[in-house]
């Protein structure tokens, strides 16, 4: 089988595209937090705490569901 031989929809390629983010987002957050300049933005707004699970749920969790949402209405 080819890479050229994969058909994929616009959700299903969304899809990834929505679930790469999110992990991609988890992955910095942990290894690389100053990077993230909305993190930083949040916790001042929010808290640290506070603006720690605000980020996690906007920029980790909320991507990642939408991308499995999209990929399982295939």
């Amino acid at each position: 089988m080819a890479l050229a031989d994969i058909e994929m929809s616009l959700e299903q390629i969304l899809g990834w595209a929505f679930l790469i983010y999110g992990a991609a987002v988890a992955i910095w957050r942990v290894k690389r937090p100053e990077k993230l300049f909305k993190y930083a933005a949040f916790q001042k707004r929010w808290g640290e705490l506070r603006g720690r699970w605000l980020h996690i749920a906007a920029y980790t969790v909320a991507p990642i569901v939408f991308g499995l949402i999209l990929l399982w209405n295939k």
